[in-house]
């Protein structure tokens, strides 16, 4: 947990009193007595947090705060009062926006479409929904989250397009071939969204790692221009996720020659760049999937991110209202160098355009672990 200093005025959102006092104690109990590699020493610190936050008789939040404040890592008193005030078992920054959803009824009455677009900082919007059974997990997609994985993005695809022929004969654009793969648990550069608050809800109480049942979960709220938000057969979506299936080298040649004209004006930057031997190769790569594609690409369109509407021509599409978060690169300046800033430049891209906020405020919405029993 990363803490402040009194003179800072940035503080964590909200800080789950109860983890935080259970860690400190599995620090107190099991780093001094046990001297061992550190994973082992990791894990009975996780087993002994989640027992106690399992155990029924708890110490009142005011006495774990109370307990908290007498070691030196944890928000002091005059901290604590002029910034946070107590809200369950959580301390919550006075200036953040954070809702907890202990209900469905809750979830339904936050999520409206009309409770939404009130307060939303900008009009005319349709709302998109993720939801995490752990509000640690990061909102990327799953070939980020390995180097192996996204420097040989194009490898993985292939190999699987060869193995199981007879899945992706009959899709007619890249966007539905990944979607496709996704079927397949392969990782992709989409990361999926719903326009259905139920279906993220249910992810975010939905258990598959046996921590994530003592850790709160989290429903992502994002929000998008009408008019901006693409369909299966966008050209810009279709050029985007063409990238998936070039070679490391050539996504790396095409970013820098896009980089390079980025200032132009559009016509410059179009004419200059379908010149270019590298465009020729996206192109045709592209055109593959037997899609007209007119010579008029804008290579700051690759520097896009964009909400995509798929079709719903499987069932986990159509059962999960789903659609997809689609980009080409994540960052304009430098092109991958590790793959942590890539992660941080896609949460940072993401975030600051479709993060739903409130007096440019990102709210977030938190289901506690002891509810998500309740709401599944």
């Amino acid at each position: 947990m990363r803490m402040q200093k009194h003179s800072e005025i940035h503080f964590d959102s909200f800080i789950d009193v109860e983890r935080k006092y259970f860690e400190n104690e599995a620090d107190r109990r099991i780093t001094e007595k046990v001297s061992n590699e550190k994973e082992t020493v990791d894990q009975l610190k996780k087993v002994f947090v989640n027992q106690c936050i399992e155990r029924a008789h708890k110490p009142p939040t005011e006495t774990m705060i109370e307990e908290l404040q007498k070691t030196n890592n944890f928000l002091q008193d005059e901290t604590i009062s002029k910034h946070y005030y107590v809200k369950n078992k959580y301390l919550i920054r006075k200036d953040a926006k954070i809702n907890i959803i202990n209900t469905v009824e809750d979830a339904i009455a936050f999520f409206s479409t009309s409770a939404l677009s009130e307060l939303d900082d900008e009009k005319e919007r349709s709302y998109f929904f993720r939801g995490h059974e752990n509000l640690n997990f990061q909102a990327i997609p799953s070939i980020m989250r390995s180097e192996k994985y996204y420097k040989n993005e194009n490898d993985l695809y292939s190999e699987l397009q060869t193995v199981s022929s007879k899945n992706f004969s009959n899709l007619k654009n890249h966007l539905e071939i990944l979607t496709e793969m996704q079927h397949f648990s392969l990782p992709t550069r989409l990361l999926d969204i719903s326009s259905n608050i139920l279906s993220a809800l249910f992810f975010s109480t939905t258990i598959t790692d046996q921590n994530s049942q003592y850790v709160d979960g989290e429903v992502l709220v994002f929000s998008a221009q009408k008019k901006g938000i693409k369909k299966f057969s966008s050209d810009t979506v279709e050029i985007q996720n063409s990238l998936a299936f070039l070679p490391y080298d050539l996504k790396k040649e095409i970013h820098a020659c896009a980089n390079k004209i980025y200032e132009l004006d559009k016509k410059q930057r179009v004419d200059k760049f379908k010149e270019l031997n590298c465009v020729k190769k996206l192109m045709h790569e592209a055109r593959k999937s037997g899609v007209f594609f007119s010579d008029v690409l804008d290579p700051n369109d690759l520097f896009e991110f964009n909400i995509c509407l798929p079709l719903k021509n499987n069932d986990r599409i159509m059962n999960q209202s789903g659609a997809f978060i689609s980009y080409g690169f994540t960052n304009k300046s430098t092109f991958h160098k590790k793959i942590e800033k890539e992660q941080s430049g896609y949460l940072q891209r993401l975030n600051r355009k479709f993060a739903y906020k409130v007096n440019k405020e990102l709210v977030r919405y938190i289901v506690p672990c002891s509810s998500k029993a309740k709401i599944a």
